[in-house]
C-alpha cells in the first residue's frame, strides 16, 4: 500500500537563486550594462569608463561560472587550434551490497560540437567496469579493441550532438551513517553522517503494513538531523527523480528488503550525487529468491555470438540452480558458459525456458561456484552453427506475412535464470 499523493514544499529564496542563478546574473549584468549607458551618455566621465572596463572584466572573469558548459581541447587535427564547448552532467549513485561493498552506478551526460569524443578511462576502470552508451541516435560509433562499449567516438551528421554513457561497478566502502530516532505514519526522524556534504534527503520507511515517503532539505553540512514528513516533497527547477535512469536492476531489487530506505543528495551545477542507506526487516538477511536476467547476444568475426552477465553475487542463495535460455531458433548442443577460472557447455535439460519460446540450458553446481568466486562474471556463447540463418529468416518472413513486424532482438537474446528451488 502506497502513501497518499505528495505536497511539494514551496521553494525558498535561496533554491529559486541557486535554481536560477545564470537568469539572475544576465538579468543584472544587462541592468547594470543599460544604466551604465544612460550615465555615460547624459555625464561621460573618466570614472565611469574605468568602472565599465572593470565591470566587463569581472564578467569575462566569471563566465565560467555562469555558462553551464565548459572548455576542452580538441584532439582533432582539423580543430586542434579551436576550443571547443562541451558540457557534462554526471550521475552518481552509491549503494551498499554487503558490509564493506557498494554499488557504485555513474551516467554521464555529454553534449557539444559533433562527433563527440571517445571517453578516456584508466586500465582499472575499464577492467573492473560494465559499460554502455545510448547509441539509438547516432550514425556511428569509432572505437578500438581498447574502447569499452558505448565509450567510443560518437559519430553523426549534425553540428551538435549530445550522448549518456554509463558505467557500474562494484567497490570497497562503507555506506553513510544513518540512525533513525522516530518513525511512524506521519514522519522520519534521523541522524546522518555523510562523507558528501548533503543538500536533501529522500527516504522511504514501512510502519505497520503501509509503505510512506517524504523529503527534507538540509544545511547542507555532512552532518545533522533531519525529520522527513511523510508525503512532503521538495520543489526543484531540475527532474530530482532518477525515473529516467537505466538503474541497476540489483539496486532496484534490493528496496523490497528493507524496510528503510534513505538517500542523501548533493546537486551542484555539474551533477547530482546520491548516497545511499539502508535498514533490513528483521530476517531480510535470510530471504532470497528466483529472478531472470536478460542480455542481447553480440557476434563477432566468427560468426560466434556471446554476451557478458554480471550476476549480483549477494542475492544469489547457497545452493540455488542456475540456468541459461536461448531463443529455439538459436539452441543447439553447444551453448558455452565461461568465467574468469575456466569454461564448460552447458547441459540441455529438454525443457522449455522461462521466457516465451525458449530452450534451457542447465549450469553444473560445481561451475555455479566458480562464478560465484569469480565475483558472479559469466560469459554465455553460442557458437557459429546455433545461428540458424535459414530458420530464422524463415520466422522472419512468416512474422512480417501475418501483418506484424518482427523483433529481431527477441530472437537473439540470452536470459540467466537463477532460481531459489528446482523450478
Amino acid at each position: 500500500e502506497e502513501a497518499r499523493l505528495p505536497r511539494e514544499r514551496l521553494p525558498a529564496v535561496r533554491d529559486l537563486i541557486r535554481s536560477f542563478s545564470p537568469l539572475i546574473a544576465t538579468v543584472l549584468i544587462a541592468l547594470v550594462s543599460i544604466g551604465m549607458w544612460v550615465a555615460m551618455r547624459k555625464s561621460p566621465r573618466g570614472v565611469l569608463a574605468i568602472a565599465a572596463i572593470a565591470f566587463s572584466a569581472v564578467i569575462l572573469l566569471g563566465r565560467d561560472r555562469i555558462r553551464p558548459a565548459g572548455h576542452e581541447f580538441d584532439p582533432r587535427p582539423s580543430l586542434r587550434d579551436k576550443a571547443t564547448s562541451r558540457g557534462v552532467f554526471t550521475y552518481e549513485i552509491r549503494a551498499p551490497l554487503a558490509p564493506g561493498v557498494v554499488e557504485h552506478f555513474t551516467v554521464e551526460q555529454i553534449y557539444g560540437a559533433s562527433s563527440l569524443p571517445a571517453k578516456e578511462a584508466s586500465p582499472e576502470i575499464l577492467r573492473t567496469s560494465i559499460t554502455n552508451g545510448g547509441r539509438m541516435q547516432e550514425n556511428a560509433e569509432i572505437r578500438d579493441s581498447a574502447t569499452a562499449p558505448g565509450w567510443g567516438e560518437m559519430v553523426r551528421r549534425s553540428a551538435w550532438d549530445a550522448v549518456s554513457r554509463s558505467w557500474e561497478r562494484r567497490e570497497m566502502g562503507e555506506a553513510p551513517v544513518v540512525r533513525v530516532r522516530h518513525r511512524d505514519a506521519t514522519k522520519l526522524v534521523i541522524d546522518y553522517e555523510s562523507t558528501l556534504a548533503v543538500d536533501r534527503i529522500f527516504a522511504e520507511w514501512v510502519y505497520g503494513d503501509t509503505l510512506y515517503f517524504g523529503e527534507a532539505p538540509t544545511g547542507g553540512g555532512k552532518s545533522g538531523t533531519v525529520t522527513i514528513e511523510n508525503g512532503v516533497t521538495i520543489w526543484s527547477a531540475t527532474d530530482s527523480t532518477w525515473s529516467d535512469l537505466p538503474i541497476p536492476a540489483v539496486l532496484q531489487v534490493r528496496r523490497f528488503l528493507y524496510s528503510t530506505r534513505v538517500s542523501l543528495y548533493q546537486q551542484t551545477r555539474s551533477g547530482t550525487k546520491m548516497l545511499q542507506w539502508f535498514d533490513p526487516f528483521p530476517g531480510a538477511d535470510k530471504k532470497s529468491g528466483s529472478f531472470l536476467i536478460a542480455g542481447l547476444l553480440e557476434g563477432d568475426a566468427n560468426g560466434a555470438k556471446s554476451r557478458l552477465f554480471a550476476l549480483p553475487v549477494a542475492l544469489i542463495p547457497s545452493g540455488a540452480i542456475v540456468v541459461v535460455s536461448v531463443s529455439k531458433s538459436l539452441s543447439g548442443p553447444d551453448v558455452t558458459v565461461s568465467c574468469a577460472t575456466g569454461g564448460i557447455k552447458a547441459i540441455p535439460t529438454g525443457r522449455d525456458g522461462t521466457p516465451f519460446s525458449t530452450a534451457a540450458y542447465a549450469i553444473p553446481p560445481e561451475m555455479v561456484r566458480q562464478i560465484m568466486k569469480a565475483g558472479g562474471m559469466l560469459k554465455v556463447t553460442l557458437s557459429p552453427k546455433q545461428a540458424s540463418p535459414d530458420r530464422f529468416e524463415s520466422l522472419r518472413q512468416t512474422v512480417q506475412q501475418r501483418g506484424v513486424q518482427a523483433n529481431t532482438a527477441r530472437f537473439e537474446t540470452a536470459w540467466v535464470e537463477v532460481w531459489e528451488k528446482k523450478p
